[in-house]
């Protein structure tokens, strides 16, 4: 490959390819680098600190409006990056009873996969450390309705068995 300064595209045998020598930011890489950031961390205020940075850059799936065969193992590899990285960043704030926060990563996973039982999961858990009976009905419940309106599915037994130990530990 020839270093061709200034050029954002570059030809070589026959195949188009993004110039790597140039001065750019990738939210994709930067994303990606956050969250190996986040994992390899020793210090949870430190993990907290790289998957925050990490979820700041998510605006939404991957190329969108993109319908292209190429796009979708992206998507997908990116999706699920960000649920796990949500759902981490919940679970570390829940440790640190930052519970107001720790429930808004699960509800900005839920905006993104409606029908995410871990998710619910998780807030219903943050919900019962919390003391908040209520709350973690209002999570179970709508986890219920979620399965069912998007994939006519009941809650999984997992879901189920912590529903009522959380209710009981309460």
């Amino acid at each position: 490959m020839t270093y061709a300064r200034g050029l954002i595209l570059l030809f070589e045998n026959e195949q188009y390819a993004f110039n790597r020598n140039m001065d750019y930011e990738y939210d994709v890489e930067a994303f990606d680098a956050y969250v190996q950031q986040a994992q390899a961390s020793q210090e949870e205020e430190q993990k907290i600190l790289y998957y925050q940075k990490a979820l700041s850059l998510v605006r939404g799936p991957f190329l969108e409006d993109a319908e292209a065969a190429w796009v979708w193992p992206e998507r997908e590899r990116l999706s699920r990056a960000f649920v796990s990285s949500s759902l981490s960043l919940a679970a570390l704030l829940k440790k640190r009873k930052r519970f107001d926060q720790a429930l808004a990563a699960c509800q900005r996973v839920l905006q993104f996969d409606p029908v995410c039982e871990s998710a619910y999961r998780e807030a219903m858990d943050i919900e019962a450390l919390s003391g908040n009976r209520a709350g973690v009905t209002r999570w179970y419940e709508a986890c219920a309705q979620a399965l069912h309106r998007e994939l006519n599915l009941p809650v999984s037994t997992e879901t189920q068995a912590l529903y009522e130990r959380s209710l009981g530990q309460i």
